[in-house]
């Protein structure tokens, strides 16, 4: 299944899309103006293509950490509650969860580390301007 329409719309046409805008989530329009392809939410975030895979990418990093930080957080408090003997269940309970925490934590670091962005770094900064 495809997310972009089957072909560029025609100059000054805009056709909607089934991607959400990296900034707000918002449906992404695709536009062509001559020979330039910009994305457009209704809230008028414009990407060009370059921008637009650079900002998917920092999104996907950014909310793979959150899930990493999260797990790994939640393995730590699971073991201090286990030791302090804070809660309702059994420290079995939290040992078992706490290590199935413990090696989702990981698995979600190796991903991305291994992760290699389709748009550089370095290129991503040097297609976004400065802000004013």
């Amino acid at each position: 299944m495809s997310i972009l329409p089957p072909s560029l719309p025609t100059d000054g046409e805009g056709r909607f899309t089934g991607v959400a805008c990296p900034d707000c989530s918002g449906i992404l329009v695709i536009r062509a103006h001559r020979s330039l392809i910009s994305f457009e939410c209704r809230i008028g975030h414009v990407y060009s293509p370059v921008e637009l895979l650079a900002a998917k990418e920092e999104l996907l990093e950014r909310r793979l950490w959150i899930g990493f930080s999260s797990m790994d957080e939640l393995a730590k408090l699971l073991k201090d509650f286990e030791r302090l003997g804070i809660g309702a269940a059994d420290s079995e309970t939290y040992r078992q969860r706490g290590a199935a925490a413990r090696e989702q934590a990981g698995r979600l670091r190796s991903i991305i580390e291994a992760d290699r962005p389709a748009v550089p770094r370095v290129a991503r900064e040097r297609s976004m301007p400065d802000a004013p």
